[in-house]
């Protein structure tokens, strides 16, 4: 199955000046109750969708191991039913999720997070042309807590699930967005095993280099345009990426980094002339890093912030060369191992937003997948 997806949304974690704290590894069973804004974005393939936003709820369960790792299933409910008057159509949206989140902390009370996993987004459509959608695909967010008492634990959120991105209106389902405030309580707790993370100097900045597979999801199914039938193909191959950071202490780093895309998705325009151009795709970012240790050599790691998705197509027919570029957000996950103090190899997973709405601006999402190398200065 392929990801591509979106609705322009702008996130940054950059945490700047916070120093390393040593904290008890708490692990226990939690369960939550959340209540917020939802947007469904079916107004990204129709312009006459009204009813696409409004109040949600979400509960869930979840189970601490550790100060700094955590699972969670969840359901979320969008009490708002899109209405499609031009395709007389209502859509009740509803939502599963499976989640692993990671933790970090700002201060004795204060704890910023990140999830990613498998979300199940349903869409029951009501209508006598359409049928109904359900999709698994990733979902991922960020938070940040608050510990009220030792098991009470309030906390604002975003979380998104994404759905499916073609130009199939049988099969399209638009990502869904959600913005929550929450309340959980730990029910049991057990602090028999208490870790303690310690960091000396931990502030550097370093320099990496990045190299994989990349999909820039181009391959969304064949379009009508202006009488033509467009078809897109060769939307994979291999990605590479600069990067230069700075580690503000075990938990917190800030990076800005350049991926250029090797691939060339082609655009095909049938009947005749036909007409064939390739697509050009690069990227930069700008992305706030929180680090989870596991072991004395492995960290894991989420990441987000600003990605700058720039897509060209090259054509000899200029008429049809519309050029993409998007500032939206990106996100990613990954594993640190460090090999020596200065040396630290990683495996990680990037995506850029691009641009949701179906018209000829357009622009899908762009995933890379990467085996890294950087290196941390002594300064």
């Amino acid at each position: 199955m392929r990801f591509i997806h979106k609705k322009t949304l702008i996130v940054g974690i950059i945490s700047l000046g916070l120093y390393p704290t040593a904290f008890a590894s708490n692990t226990g069973t939690y369960l939550g109750i959340a209540a917020g804004y939802g947007m469904t974005n079916w107004e990204n393939l129709v312009d006459d969708a009204s009813k696409d936003k409004g109040a949600i709820s979400r509960i869930f369960i979840g189970y601490d191991f550790s100060k700094s790792l955590a699972i969670e299933l969840g359901y979320t409910n969008f009490f708002s039913k899109t209405d499609i008057q031009e395709v007389n159509t209502t859509i009740r949206t509803q939502a599963f999720d499976l989640l692993g989140k990671i933790k970090a902390p700002l201060s004795d009370k204060f704890d910023i997070y990140a999830k990613t996993g498998l979300g199940y987004l349903m869409s029951n459509l009501k209508s006598n042309s359409y049928g109904s959608r359900n999709n698994f695909n990733i979902a991922y967010g960020l938070g940040l807590e608050y510990s009220i008492s030792q098991n009470v634990i309030a906390d604002i959120s975003w979380l998104r699930y994404d759905g499916k991105i073609t130009y199939d209106f049988n099969k399209y389902q638009p990502d869904a967005d959600t913005f929550m405030i929450g309340l959980r309580y730990v029910l049991f707790t057990d602090k028999s095993s208490t870790t303690v993370y310690q960091s000396a100097n931990d502030q550097s900045p370093y320099l990496g280099l990045g190299i994989g597979y990349d999909i820039t999801h181009w391959k969304v199914g064949n379009y009508h345009y202006d009488n033509f039938i467009v078809n897109m193909s060769k939307d994979s191959g291999i990605a590479s990426r600069i990067f230069a950071g700075y580690d503000f202490n075990k938990y917190f780093a800030a990076e800005v980094g350049f991926t250029y895309f090797s691939n060339r998705a082609e655009e095909n325009h049938a009947p005749s002339p036909v007409i064939t151009s390739v697509v050009l795709t690069q990227a930069l970012d700008f992305l706030g890093k929180i680090k989870a240790p596991l072991t004395d050599n492995f960290d894991f790691y989420a990441k987000a912030g600003l990605g700058y998705l720039m897509s060209y197509p090259k054509s000899t027919n200029t008429d049809t060369v519309i050029n993409r570029e998007n500032i939206n957000i990106a996100y990613g996950i990954g594993l640190d191992y460090s090999i020596t103090s200065n040396i630290i190899a990683d495996i990680s997973w990037l995506r850029y937003h691009g641009h949701a709405k179906m018209n000829l601006n357009y622009q899908p999402n762009a995933d890379t997948f990467m085996i890294g190398l950087r290196y941390k200065f002594n300064i």
